[in-house]
């Protein structure tokens, strides 16, 4: 992937693999000193999952080819993206162009569509990933699934989610020690939303739609509980409510006593 500063100075940055940030502290990777940015606006990255840019505050501001951004945006051949006055220009190679048969000039190849869906790590090996979905998402231990997760019990093809029109699906593929979706274990399929958590051998995920990734989860989600702490939040209530219908039969009694 190549990176060009619009009407800059600076030559082409060329990103194959890693992260670089972008703002206005000369110590960026790609530094624009004397703009408006923050000394660090965003971070680029490019992996096996494809290209992101990420906003260090969510208010910092960006627009990709004229799209607002809130937190994160996927980047794809020829967008072009500005931070106020700043514009950077997004080019990546694919097979088929020019010097794209040469491994060494060859930058990595990203998928053109963005994502419906990703995961986000919260816990474990995997905290801070974002893995967008496509189409059929395997997770396993085996060296070929597009998740590999390398933990104690894990199944050489432990689950899968599968991403269909309607919707998205968690499958459980036999796996010995099984998968838990909100706090309960999956039996062999269950549907799956935004804001959804999903724990394989002790990794927790969040499922987040990218139309609603900045948007607030439900009150228990957010809470990050899953479905056996919320059931535990529901008890607790219903002691509380126990112990204020005691309190008030005790204090008519007394009431009562004093009376007579």
């Amino acid at each position: 992937m190549t990176l060009t500063l619009v009407d800059g100075d600076q030559p082409p940055l060329l990103l194959d693999r890693g992260e670089i940030r972008v703002g206005s502290h000369p110590e960026n990777e790609l530094a624009v000193p004397g703009s408006e940015l923050r000394p660090v606006h965003a971070r680029i990255s490019v992996n096996q999952d494809g290209a992101l840019l990420r906003l260090v505050q969510a208010d910092a501001g960006a627009f990709v080819s004229r799209r607002p951004v809130q937190s994160l945006a996927f980047l794809h051949d020829g967008d072009l993206i500005e931070f106020g006055k700043v514009a950077i220009r997004v080019e990546i190679a694919y097979p088929g162009r020019e010097g794209s048969g040469n491994p060494e000039t060859m930058a990595t190849r990203v998928r053109r569509v963005p994502p419906r869906y990703v995961l986000r790590g919260v816990t474990g090996s995997q905290f801070g990933r974002l893995i967008p979905i496509y189409g059929r998402l395997l997770i396993g231990r085996d060296a070929s699934c597009d998740l590999v997760l390398d933990e104690p019990g894990m199944s050489r093809r432990h689950a899968a989610i599968e991403s269909h029109t309607s919707g998205l699906v968690l499958r459980d593929l036999d796996s010995a020690n099984g998968v838990q979706l909100n706090g309960s274990n999956v039996n062999n399929s269950a549907p799956l939303k935004h804001g959804d958590q999903i724990v394989v051998e002790g990794v927790r995920f969040l499922v987040q739609a990218i139309d609603q990734i900045d948007a607030p989860l439900g009150s228990g989600d957010a809470a990050g509980l899953p479905a056996a702490g919320r059931g535990e939040g529901r008890g607790m209530l219903v002691w509380w409510a126990a112990a204020v219908v005691v309190l008030a039969i005790a204090a008519a009694a007394a009431f009562m006593l004093q009376g007579s």
